[in-house]
Order: C-alpha cells, then structure tokens, then sequence
C-alpha cells in the first residue's frame, strides 16, 4: 500500500527506538538515583540545586540531542514516505546516519571521549546533510 514507507521503515523505526532507549535509561538512572538518595528528589521536582550524578546528566543531555539534527532526518524520511521516493543510496545513507546516532549515544553514555564524540557528530550531520542533498538532486530531476 506504501511502498515508500516500508522501503524506510527500518532506519526510521531504529532512530525512533533510540529515543525511547535513551528515554527509559533517563528513568532508570534518575530512579536508582532517587532511591539511592544519592540526590535528593527535589532536585527533579524542581531542577534547582546541585544537578544529579553524571549518567543522569549525560542520558538527559542526549536525549535532549535526539531531538535536535536527528529531527531533520526524521523530516525527510516523512517526505521520502510521503513522495514514494524509494532510491537505494538514500536508503543507504539513512542506515549509515542511525548507526552513527547509536555509536555517538553509545560514546557520549559510555566513556565520553570528547574528540571522538564530536567526530561522529560530524560525520553524522554530514551523512544527513548527504541524504538532503540527494534528496534536493533527485527532486529537481538531475
């Protein structure tokens, strides 16, 4: 019925599922954090006062970044879906984004090495500035 849809659907259901991973991380470190009162609760009724431990900080902080230049990729999956455009290297291109959004998750909850964090960010609004680029190509019939 939507060939276009079910041509995208799982690099788009994998950026989405990123998300709501980093968002039930967000729910376990704040609770074992509260429950360890290792901060006290107020702290999350009314973010004032000393911030939480460092992986809540960090969970919150990229679910935060989820939201941000992943948003435009999330955009043009819905415009791909919603023109039918199916064509393999954006295909292609969308994989290599949502890898790079689970490896700069992956490094920014893990060890948290700056430049190596920061390459990633790169390569991953390059890949996404790629797949609009094509996408724009493509549209204009080149």
């Amino acid at each position: 019925m939507y060939p276009a849809l079910t041509y995208y659907l799982y690099p788009l259901l994998a950026q989405v599922a990123l998300s709501y991973l980093v968002a039930a991380l967000i729910l376990v470190t704040r609770l074992t954090d509260v429950v360890g009162r290792k901060t006290h609760r107020a702290f999350y009724e009314n973010y004032s006062g000393v911030g939480g431990p460092i992986l809540v900080q960090r969970t919150t902080h990229q679910l935060a970044n989820l939201f941000e230049f992943p948003t435009l990729f999330l955009v043009l999956m819905a415009l791909l879906v919603g023109v039918g455009l199916q064509d393999d290297p954006l295909r292609l291109l969308a994989w290599c984004f949502v890898g790079l959004r689970f490896l700069h998750t992956a490094i920014h909850l893990a060890h948290n090495v700056l430049w190596l964090r920061m390459s990633v960010f790169m390569a991953s609004n390059l890949v996404l500035l790629a797949l609009w680029l094509r996408t724009a190509w493509l549209a204009v019939g080149a």
